[in-house]
């Protein structure tokens, strides 16, 4: 009942300060609250590939945990401190939004990079993976046959494992190449570290795309292939 009346006193300070056309979009993307979005705008998100930006996921909560971690830095608040404040403030998100298993999984994600941060240790993505999958389960065992429960973990192994590809092909870089780069002015090092950046983005997208399209066609009866080019556009604005 709590959190009912915090996500009502939520929506009705969106529906005051964004404009009347868009307050639904920002409820569903800050609150999960998608019950105020017209059909026919539901409907060219899933057209276009884009629907899971209307659903709290991985890149939200990512966004939050790191954004909040930034903020409890710049207020001297110790590293430890701060790990604790990301957890325990990303966990009530969770609940805030109505704990769906893509908001349970990356929230979990965001605990374990914390606990590993605190420890000192680098956590595997594949094992971290793994633990949200267990406690979904255990938590709510039809979550199994659920699509959009599937899609999200599909989504985010591929995610992982196209992350690691990449990071594996990087190779150690040349001291001359590398002395060559800082001869160059920032703005020019900033265009291709975004533009690098960008095709990696893209890269990881298609590696999604083709996993989870086949499962989207037969469920939902739609190919997107422009989403490919839409998502990483959006993102920045998410």
């Amino acid at each position: 009942g709590m959190l009912e009346k915090v996500r009502r006193w939520g929506t009705s300070v969106i529906n005051q300060h964004v404009a009347l056309d868009r307050a639904p979009l920002a409820s569903a993307l800050l609150l999960g609250s998608r019950e105020s979005i017209p059909r026919e705008d539901t409907e060219v998100f899933l057209v276009t590939g884009t629907i899971h930006i209307l659903s709290i996921s991985g890149l939200h909560v990512g966004i939050l945990a790191c954004a909040l971690f930034r903020l409890f830095q710049m207020g001297a608040l110790p590293r430890t401190g701060a790990l604790a404040a990301v957890s325990l403030c990303t966990g009530a998100y969770m609940l805030l939004v109505g704990a769906e298993p893509p908001v349970i999984r990356a929230t979990l994600l965001v605990w374990i990079a914390c606990l590993g941060a605190f420890l000192g240790r680098r956590p595997l993505g594949a094992n971290s993976l793994a633990i949200a999958v267990v406690i979904v389960v255990l938590w709510h065992p039809p979550e199994l046959f659920r699509i959009s429960t599937q899609l999200s973990f599909l989504s985010t192994g591929i995610l992982i494992a196209a992350a690691t590809a990449i990071r594996a092909d990087q190779k150690e870089p040349d001291p001359l190449l590398q002395l060559i780069e800082r001869s160059h002015s920032y703005g020019w090092r900033w265009m291709r570290k975004m533009f690098r950046s960008g095709i990696e983005i893209v890269a990881m997208g298609a590696c999604i795309w083709v996993a989870a399209a086949p499962m989207v066609a037969l469920l939902f009866h739609v190919v997107s292939p422009i989403g490919l080019l839409l998502n990483p556009l959006i993102a920045p604005f998410v």
